[in-house]
């Protein structure tokens, strides 16, 4: 602005107004939210999640190189699911849940359970968590521990029936669907979003 001023002054008819911080360089980085040359891969993924806000069931697999944007582009369905009443839960495999069976499926739980606690009255999910898992919510807490805060569940029933891996891989799948199926509902939307799958 000073240097304007100076070359405003030179000028044999000075004008003694301007715009001033036009030439000014920010203090703060912005960076722009609004993801650029997405509007197709969004508008597959709100169809998506319409579909399974009115009852439907969906798979979305983004795939791409790393470092493209595939995680910033799933995320910014968090808005639209606010506005409609739904969850987005987010479990990543890495160096953490590597050699863990299930373990971003683990994370994604316990991203759930914190948001279901965080819920003023959570009392009727409780209830429809616990009877959709009866019967095998000791596998369900093995595998998040954080549950037994939500399951109706007395760790003196734990005696785990002996059973060989595949049958317990079953029973383990069965509790996991039906306490998704417990969680959402139409209308009410729950997006499972597992990160690094390879």
């Amino acid at each position: 602005d000073l240097i304007r001023c100076i070359e405003l002054l030179d000028q044999v008819d000075p004008v003694g107004e301007f715009e001033v911080a036009l030439d000014d360089i920010s203090e703060h980085l912005n960076i722009s939210e609004r993801l650029l040359e997405r509007d197709n891969e969004i508008g597959e993924l709100r169809a998506a999640l319409t579909d399974v806000a009115n009852g439907g069931t969906r798979v979305v697999v983004c795939t791409g190189e790393g470092g493209i944007g595939k995680s910033v582009l799933i995320h910014e369905l968090r808005k639209d699911l606010a506005a409609d009443g739904g969850t987005m839960v987010t479990g990543r495999y890495g160096s953490i849940s590597s050699g863990k069976p299930y373990g971003a499926i683990a994370s994604a739980l316990r991203d759930l359970v914190r948001q279901l606690l965080a819920q003023p009255d959570i009392s009727e999910v409780k209830r429809k968590i616990s009877a959709a898992v009866e019967g095998n919510a000791a596998l369900l807490v093995e595998l998040v521990p954080e549950l037994r805060l939500l399951l109706n569940h007395d760790p003196a029933d734990d005696t785990a029936v002996e059973s060989q891996p595949i049958e317990t891989r079953h029973r383990l799948i069965a509790a996991l669907s039906g306490m998704i199926r417990a969680v959402c509902s139409e209308g009410k939307p729950l997006v499972f979003c597992i990160e690094n799958l390879h």
